[in-house]
Formats: structure tokens, sequence, C-alpha cells
């Protein structure tokens, strides 16, 4: 309810609210990990990006936080991992290096803005407000498909 009285308003929500609405309301699922999953599944379809998501225990990954994630790289034949910035003050990347996985960090800064609902502009918001006000042109607001 509370994202329907939000954007209700929004330039492209009638069109996209059944795809979330059906995920919120008919999940038979029981681990966030799964419904989230389900999420990404939606938002890739409606932004157009057609990177495989995996779960992780289908690749039998070794114990150790910075190791697993050396190892998840390493077994999808990554080269090279980005990161979100909080990860600096925790992240192994010397192990990654190690392998000749280059890491980068993501930089969040420099979006370009796009039609919200309330002015002023508000970088801190989810993927679907941007889906809901911009609709088909969303993916044109990702730094992805800007390379």
């Amino acid at each position: 309810n509370s994202i329907s009285m939000s954007y209700a308003r929004a330039a492209y929500f009638k069109q996209y609210r059944s795809n979330f609405e059906e995920l919120y309301l008919n999940s038979a699922e029981t681990h966030l990990s799964r419904i989230n999953y389900d999420f990404f599944v939606v938002i890739n379809e409606i932004l157009g990006i057609n990177t495989k998501l995996m779960w992780s225990n289908e690749l039998n990954l070794v114990e150790g936080k910075s190791e697993r994630l050396v190892d998840l790289c390493k077994k999808v034949g990554a080269e090279e991992y980005i990161s979100g910035p909080a990860a600096k003050d925790y992240l192994q990347t010397d192990l990654l290096e190690k392998e000749k996985i280059k890491v980068s960090w993501m930089d969040y800064s420099g979006y370009p803005e796009y039609r919200q609902l309330y002015p002023p502009f508000e970088h801190g918001v989810s993927v679907l407000d941007l889906i809901f006000n911009e609709g088909p042109d969303a993916s044109r607001f990702l730094k992805s498909f800007n390379k």
C-alpha cells in the first residue's frame, strides 16, 4: 500500500504496478533471498538487463568470506569485481588481485537526474522510483548503459 500511495500519480505506475504487486501479494516464498531473486528477474527484464542470475550454492564454493568471493569470481570467469565503496573497510583486495581479478569501486555519484514526483531530485531512492517515473526509458539513466 505504501508503494501504491507514493507512486499512484507517477507516469508509469499503472503500466508496471501489476509486475510488482503480484510479487508482493502472491509469492509463496518464505526466504528473503528467493523473494529478492524474483524481484531481480522482473527488474532486469524491465530494464533490459540480460545478466545471468545464479545461486552461489550451485558453485560448490570454498569456505571463508573473501576466499569464497575469490572462488566465485574464478568459477564464473570474472576478470573484474565491482564493489560498493563500503566494502573498502573489509574486502581483502589482495586475494582477488593475486588471481588477476581487477577490483573496482562503484561510484554512485553523477547519475543523471530524471523526472520525479516530488522535487527536489532525490538520488537515494529505489530502482522502482526510476521505473515508475521513466518507464521504458529507465535504462537510459543507468551508468552501465551509458558507456
